[in-house]
């Protein structure tokens, strides 16, 4: 399994609306992706730090949202929000609890 995470700041004024775009434009695109395994999203509501992981099968899977233009579309719908440009890593789960 791999994690994609997503971390940058959002402005805390806006963390509800933030909340609502995520709900209603980037869980629907992610849910019709192969191999989406699920995810969460992290925050700190005091210093609008906040991190999105989401969880795929397989690298390939991970990847693949880079190149069929879902991420971008991710980012564009939570681009008003965001205070730092977002910062992307792929990790792969070596040990589950």
């Amino acid at each position: 399994m791999y994690v994609r995470s997503t971390s940058s700041r959002v402005d805390v004024a806006k963390i509800k609306q933030a909340t609502a775009a995520f709900r209603e434009h980037v869980i629907p695109l992610c849910r019709q992706q192969t191999g989406f395994k699920g995810g969460y999203v992290l925050a700190d509501r005091a210093s609008g730090k906040a991190s999105i992981l989401t969880l795929w099968e397989s690298e390939v899977a991970a990847r693949a949202i880079d190149g069929n233009g879902v991420y971008r579309q991710n980012l564009a719908q939570l681009a008003p929000f965001l205070m730092a440009p977002p910062v992307l890593e792929l990790f792969e789960v070596i040990v589950q609890m």
